[in-house]
């Protein structure tokens, strides 16, 4: 069996298990139960239910020890938030956005990886609550930064009290038995280990952390009561913790997804229909591509914001295409911020110089990737091979240095083909997952290679530079849906709905 055969008889399953009429609110926090995307990153948690009892063992103890390290950790340590913002807790916002941090660059910049400037748009009357994703995040040393962001934020400390904690474990009681229920001697064994496994799952330090997210999100709201709630949807299990607490005593707040991450061929849970208390009111798409998938599949009211990293396409001559014979060709290498797909194109690259020399590589990292953990992890990368080097340019200055992009999931591909580069998908083998976000489009313009071989064949093809700008002219229109110009008409008409 295949793992995209795998995946799709796991998905039906868990779809079914969660679109069950009896939903509960606690299924959600679980994020075994939502599965995204088909893709390695989300199959790999997956993997053990295909292997054999002592991967379920692994899986079971892995589990239940960072959970019951998470929740003592709770316990133990608990302390108030050392950078609580009590202005923020005092003023009543009418707009408030959740994001999240995953890098404190782009607070310098006065600007949300997420959002970028689209929080500023209302500036007077908006604030952001950031999920904190950096583990050894100090807060006394970013107070200045808080300040000099330009608008109200404030970060969660992922902690609660121990009462919460108390009926957090009740909750998930109840849920387990429930589930066990759904166990009778009709039950194919896969879909018991499915079930058991996500039983397990509850009692998993990311459950826990989606609890923990719930209360403290709760508890703010209850201080603060927006209008409007916006927050990046892609239907996670931890965006339930934030719809859950906003829908806590029936609040009469406006809940806005915002679809801002690339949508692949194997998307599953932005399409499925939850109750209307596990729903946004609307949602936000960053392009009309998804907007209209969104459409087709959920009843529910979408307009196309476009997204903070759209670029104007430049004006591309001939002169800029034209490249002379020997010339090495640059080639842009744009994984996402997964260190297992960094390890996929490092491995590619390295294995191609060592064969081949007419490509030079420029390695440009995911913001969550930082250049000196990966020097770390990869001693002496940068210094070793001539012919593979890690960006410190621009994304901008990157586009204009190159003529081919390796890529796989990231939306970078769709701004890049706009600047006259060739979009090269590397597919890892012939059964792989197409986590391509320009899988709908097809072009010989488009190429998709397996190996090195596949890649020098690509980079001795010689278009006719007319024939290049009509591909370029052609892509560029299609990624526009993919990602489109920000249109701040939809938040300046934000109040009709």
């Amino acid at each position: 069996m295949t793992h995209i055969s795998s995946f799709n008889k796991l998905k039906n399953l868990t779809n079914k298990i969660i679109l069950n009429k009896c939903q509960n609110f606690s299924l959600y926090l679980n994020s075994f139960f939502l599965i995204v995307k088909g893709n390695d990153y989300h199959f790999s948690n997956y993997k053990f239910l295909f292997g054999n009892k002592r991967s379920i063992l692994i899986f079971f103890f892995k589990n239940i020890f960072f959970f019951f390290t998470f929740f003592f950790n709770q316990i133990f340590f608990y302390k108030k938030n050392n950078y609580e913002n009590k202005f923020f807790l005092k003023k009543k916002f009418k707009y408030l956005f959740i994001s999240h941090l995953i890098n404190t660059e782009h607070l310098k910049k006065k600007t949300d990886f997420h959002f970028g400037k689209i929080p500023f748009y209302h500036k007077s009357s908006s604030g952001v609550i950031y999920v904190n994703h950096l583990s050894n995040f100090n807060y006394t040393n970013n107070k200045s930064l808080f300040k000099n962001f330009g608008m109200p934020i404030y970060i969660l400390i992922n902690r609660t009290n121990i009462y919460n904690l108390l009926k957090t474990i009740f909750l998930i009681l109840l849920e387990v038995f429930r589930l066990l229920k759904l166990i009778n001697l009709r039950s194919e064994l896969f879909e018991i280990k499915v079930i058991l496994s996500g039983i397990i799952k509850f009692f998993s330090a990311q459950t826990l952390h989606n609890y923990v997210l719930f209360f403290e999100l709760r508890n703010i709201l209850e201080k603060i009561n927006p209008e409007f709630l916006i927050f990046t949807y892609e239907g996670q299990a931890y965006e339930k913790s934030i719809i859950s607490a906003a829908f806590w005593k029936k609040r009469k707040i406006r809940l806005i997804g915002y679809q801002n991450s690339p949508v692949i061929q194997n998307q599953n849970t932005l399409f499925l229909k939850f109750k209307s208390n596990l729903m946004p009111h609307e949602i936000w798409t960053s392009g009309s591509f998804c907007q209209s998938l969104l459409k087709n599949r959920l009843n529910i009211k979408t307009r196309n914001l476009g997204s903070p990293k759209f670029l104007e396409a430049p004006i591309i001559n001939k002169k800029q295409l034209s490249k002379k014979i020997n010339e090495k060709i640059n080639c842009l290498v744009a994984p996402e911020g997964l260190w297992s797909e960094i390890d996929i194109f490092l491995n590619f690259c390295l294995n191609y110089c060592k064969v081949y020399d007419n490509i030079k590589f420029i390695l440009r990292l995911h913001p969550e990737i930082s250049k000196l953990n990966l020097l770390n992890k990869f001693k002496n990368l940068d210094s070793k091979i001539d012919l593979l080097k890690i960006s410190d340019f621009t994304l901008i200055d990157d586009f204009k240095r190159s003529d081919l992009i390796l890529y796989r999931g990231t939306t970078v591909v769709t701004q890049a083909v706009k600047f006259g580069i060739m979009p090269i998908y590397l597919c890892k083998e012939k059964n792989d997952f197409n986590v391509d976000p320009l899988f709908s489009y097809k072009s010989p313009w488009k190429k998709t290679v397996t190996n090195i071989r596949d890649l020098n064949k690509i980079s001795i093809i010689n278009y006719k530079t007319s024939t290049k700008i009509n591909y370029i002219k052609e892509i560029t229109k299609f990624s526009n849906t993919i990602l489109h110009k920000l249109d701040f008409r939809v938040i300046k008409n934000i109040n009709e709905h």
